[in-house]
């Protein structure tokens, strides 16, 4: 078994960990002024640190939900009646290069437990093909 599998789904996407939210703002620095915060004070760098932290606890939760459903839409080849094949929670999410930017661009807080339900809503409207959104 490779080291390496334990830490990615079939199709390859890595777990996801602090080093990667990080390293998607370009740096641990990037991201704490991308959330007006000074990497200089602690206050700022602790109040980061938690932010990231909850990203991280959705990304995992939402990389574990993708590893599931890949698993379903590997088995299943139904398509809409136009031929494309039907929209998936795992092809939302990617379309916009993850959960956290997928409720970004809608303007919602990845670390606000109110905007994360509020984009689960959205997704379930997409998902059922609801052209309201």
């Amino acid at each position: 078994m490779p080291a390496n599998q334990s830490t990615t789904q079939r199709g390859g996407k890595p777990k996801p960990t602090l080093k990667s939210i990080y390293d998607s703002f370009g740096g641990r620095n990037n991201f704490l002024l991308s959330y007006g915060l000074k990497p200089y004070n602690a206050d700022d760098v602790e109040e980061g640190d938690k932010i990231a932290q909850t990203m991280l606890e959705h990304d995992l939760e939402d990389w574990k939900e993708c590893m599931k459903v890949e698993a379903v839409e590997a088995a299943n080849t139904t398509t809409q009646s136009s031929g494309k094949p039907k929209p998936t929670l795992k092809s939302i999410y990617d379309s916009f290069g993850g959960r956290n930017n997928f409720l970004i661009s809608y303007g919602l807080k990845p670390y606000n437990a109110d905007d994360v339900e509020e984009g689960d809503r959205i997704i379930q409207a997409m998902l059922e093909g609801d052209s309201g959104v």
